[in-house]
Parts: structure tokens; C-alpha cells; sequence
């Protein structure tokens, strides 16, 4: 670190080796359950599948832009899972139930009321 820069972390909660992919109509969903039983969802994903398969990244930034204190949120609320991927292990951005659905909740689409159900359904 350079010129006292700051460097914040982000915490990993433990995860257990059952990390899997979960289906939204045609779209998967990565999720991660950590040792403690609390299941966390893949936020890209998530905003994926919502917006039909649309690249999600730049509608995340967006989401942030238009919900400052979402923004202010963010590093609280998103955790870095590893998560093996073709690519390799990766860290990937996930969010438990509560956090996600505050993510989601200004995403436009006709299929948010049934997102919303399906993750609390998942999150039992």
C-alpha cells in the first residue's frame, strides 16, 4: 500500500464443499452454503437471470449508482465465496437471502415476484 491507502476487506464466511448450481427457470444460479448453514447466492447470477442472460456486471453498477446507500452498503453486505468454476477456483460475489433480495429489488422485470419466492423458498 502506497501513501496510506486503506485496504478493506471483505469477509469469507467458511464454506462447505457442497457448493452447487441451482435453476431458475432456464437460468443457473450458483449457491454456496457455509458451514453454518446460511445459504448465500451468486449476485451476477441472480441479476442475470432476472434481466433474461443479459450481462450483469454493469447493471450491478448501476444498481449501486441509482441506490446510494446500497452503494455505501455493498462491501458489508456482498461476501467473496471461492467457488470452482471451469476457469478454476474463483472468488465470486454472493449475498444471503435478506441481502439479495435488497440487491434485487430494484431490478426491472416481470419475473422479480417470482425470484423473490423462489430464493425465500431455497433459503428455508
Amino acid at each position: 500500500m502506497t501513501d496510506g491507502a486503506k485496504k478493506t476487506k471483505t469477509s469469507v464466511p467458511q464454506v462447505a464443499t457442497n457448493n452447487k448450481v441451482e435453476s431458475f427457470e432456464k437460468h443457473e444460479i450458483r449457491t454456496a452454503l457455509t458451514t453454518r448453514g446460511k445459504l448465500y447466492f451468486c449476485v451476477p447470477d441472480s441479476v442475470s437471470a432476472l434481466r433474461d442472460g443479459k450481462d450483469a456486471k454493469d447493471y450491478i453498477k448501476k444498481l449501486r449508482k441509482r441506490d446510494p446507500e446500497l452503494g455505501a452498503k455493498w462491501e458489508r453486505i456482498i461476501k467473496m465465496i471461492p467457488f470452482q468454476t471451469s476457469g478454476g477456483r474463483q472468488l465470486i460475489k454472493f449475498a444471503d437471502a435478506e441481502n439479495l433480495l435488497r440487491i434485487i429489488r430494484q431490478v426491472r422485470s416481470p419475473k422479480i415476484e417470482e425470484f423473490k419466492k423462489w430464493v425465500e423458498k431455497k433459503a428455508k
